[in-house]
């Protein structure tokens, strides 16, 4: 109730969102599952979590998309892993797959590859976009349920937080929904005082 009283729209919609378990409270996973980006704090959260042991192995997913990588790397998958690898993960923690263009595929292609290394996880750490990880981790309950899941955020710098990433934190709303009667994801059940907030933020952000 606390948060409710004290917090803005934003920061109740972000909150929900954002679902994670503190890093220090992390258990040991088998592996540490990354949806490739374009941003590189994604990355360097991820090679935090190898780094204090909360896994020995990284799953890194992502095709080249839409999404302006380094021409460098021929896939957010490469991208990624050369940057954990620059932090200290040696290239034998690492399982890159890089056909995959959305949360769906991640998983499903991921889930695959790691087969294609007699790998067969039991439980994963989801390193993603902070505001992603609540539909990451309910692609993973839909497609995978006897996957135990823990996800992990990193603290968004506040300069992320301008109008125009704002309206996507409605979109990602309106991702639950959607992929929900997709059956991509399992059903999310979002709270009174969120959608409350939500509608909210819909009026600050009208065109």
């Amino acid at each position: 109730m606390g948060k409710e009283l004290r917090w803005g729209p934003i920061e109740i919609v972000l909150d929900f969102l954002i679902e994670h378990t503190l890093v220090e409270n992390l258990p040991v996973t088998d592996g540490i599952f990354v949806f490739g980006h374009i941003q590189p704090l994604v990355a360097h959260h991820a090679a935090r979590l190898w780094k204090e042991k909360k896994s020995d192995k990284m799953i890194i997913v992502g095709d080249k998309g839409n999404y302006p990588i380094p021409p460098t790397f021929s896939t957010k998958a490469d991208f990624y892993a050369a940057l954990v690898k620059e932090r200290g993960v040696p290239e034998s923690a690492l399982i890159l797959e890089r056909e995959s263009g959305n949360v769906l595929e991640n998983v499903l292609f991921g889930l695959k590859t790691c087969h294609t290394f007699d790998f067969f996880p039991k439980s994963l750490t989801l390193c993603a976009l902070p505001p992603l990880l609540k539909r990451c981790g309910a692609t993973f309950q839909k497609q995978f349920p006897d996957i135990l899941v823990y996800k992990s955020a990193f603290s968004m710098p506040s300069e992320w937080f301008v109008d125009g990433r704002m309206v996507r934190l409605l979109g990602e709303m309106d991702r639950l929904r959607k992929y929900a009667k997709k059956e991509d994801i399992v059903k999310v059940e979002i709270p009174k005082h969120v959608l409350s907030a939500e509608r909210k933020m819909r009026k600050m952000f009208a065109p």
